[in-house]
């Protein structure tokens, strides 16, 4: 019964959810090159002083290009069963360092589906 009743729907509901973790990016070493022309010739660049590159005199340059993240992002998806288009979606990003991610994740999903049906384009909500 069960798979008749599932086979008669006219909808079709998707979650998806995944964490995202990734450490701090630093900007890469730069103090200089060496390059081979596949000549006899070897060529040497060095930074003797920048503000913004290593150099001899201004030391290295350890600036933080991006990171850290950690946070969960779901996505739940309605579709028309008949033909696969979009009746309706939601979207939520919600950082969770320090948090439980599991317990965060589950606020957020039952958060969004009290929302479905509703324009929800560029809202802002808290996990509670």
């Amino acid at each position: 019964n069960n798979t008749e009743q599932s086979g008669a729907a006219s909808l079709v509901l998707l979650i998806d959810m995944h964490a995202i973790r990734q450490g701090i990016r630093r900007k890469e070493r730069d103090l200089g090159s060496i390059t081979d022309d596949s000549s006899d010739r070897i060529r040497a660049r060095m930074n003797l002083w920048s503000n913004k590159s290593d150099s001899d005199i201004g030391g290295r340059k350890d600036a933080i290009i991006d990171g850290p993240i950690d946070e969960i992002r779901i996505d739940i998806a309605i579709n028309d069963k008949s033909n696969g288009k979009c009746v309706w979606r939601g979207e939520a990003v919600h950082d969770t360092t320090d948090a439980n991610q599991w317990i965060i994740a589950e606020k957020v999903v039952l958060r969004l589906i009290n929302l479905i049906g509703r324009d929800i384009r560029d809202r802002e909500f808290k996990a509670e």
